[in-house]
């Protein structure tokens, strides 16, 4: 339990400290670190993440950044016994850049991941969180980046404990109700994913139980296909195919062409579909 006097504390640290994020001013981003709740529970997770306001005309990348490019990576200045976990990728666009197709962000993004809180962490304190980003921005020119950011949490007994809206949505909780719902989910029990392979062409089936107006497929994998050749898309009674050209790297068929499939309502789904045809000539 916590004594009265511990409690005034943390109720002046939830109000006046709560979810303290530190913006780092780069060339053509701003770059912060937020967290969804304003509090964090001994031995429970929270979610925290990296966002970036980006400027127009500028993108970042996604974990597969396509023809060019590179994904932006953290490097951690935790407190003992707190461990972050790895970032979640909201699905990207096709961004067109002279003859090259590279996978990225041109808005405003948030990449989410989990944060481990230790059983030990003492109520009615506060804890800051540090990171190093490091990413690529580009336009017509690519600029490398980097940015020093912090988010200061206080302690909370637990998530309904003292009042002072210990564990409440913060001001940052709306990006990341808007962060998972383009975070890919895996694709339903009920679908079935296949592929052939010929002539350096991959035929991708997935049957989802519909008809699907249309589709977008961004591979997992670098340099299975050719990022720059247009999909080719094909509604079928009872889901969508997609067409994609080999990658010139490819030097040997892959087992499963895996990949994010963004449909016609937006939502997007992990898909990994076993690969039958000719090796690779």
């Amino acid at each position: 339990m916590i004594d009265t006097m511990s409690r005034l504390v943390f109720i002046v640290l939830v109000s006046l400290a709560a979810v303290q994020s530190f913006k780092s001013s780069q060339q053509h981003a701003m770059v912060r670190l937020v967290a969804e709740r304003t509090a964090a529970v001994p031995g429970q997770a929270v979610s925290i993440g990296v966002q970036f306001e980006i400027d127009p005309h500028w993108h970042i990348y996604w974990r597969n950044p396509g023809d060019s490019g590179g994904p932006p990576v953290i490097e951690w200045q935790l407190p003992d016994g707190f461990q972050a976990g790895e970032l979640q990728w909201p699905a990207p666009k096709r961004i067109e850049v002279s003859t090259l197709i590279n996978y990225g962000y041109e808005s405003d993004v948030l990449l989410p991941l989990t944060l481990h809180v230790p059983a030990t962490a003492k109520p009615g304190s506060e804890v800051t969180l540090a990171g190093h980003v490091k990413y690529l921005i580009c336009s017509d020119l690519c600029v490398p980046g980097s940015a020093d950011v912090k988010l200061t949490l206080p302690i909370a007994a637990s998530a309904a404990s003292t009042s002072a809206s210990a564990g409440a949505p913060s001001p940052a909780a709306d990006l990341f109700t808007q962060a998972r719902a383009q975070v890919p989910q895996p694709a339903p029990r009920t679908w079935v994913a296949k592929a052939t392979f010929g002539n350096r062409h991959f035929d991708l089936s997935v049957q989802t139980g519909k008809r699907e107006a249309s589709a977008n497929f961004f591979p997992l994998v670098p340099s299975q296909i050719d990022d720059s050749a247009t999909p080719q898309i094909t509604p079928t009674d009872r889901g969508i195919r997609v067409g994609l050209r080999a990658s010139d790297q490819l030097t040997a068929a892959p087992p499963t062409l895996t990949g994010v499939l963004v449909l016609a309502d937006g939502k997007a789904y992990t898909i990994s579909a076993p690969v039958k045809g000719e090796q690779v000539k």
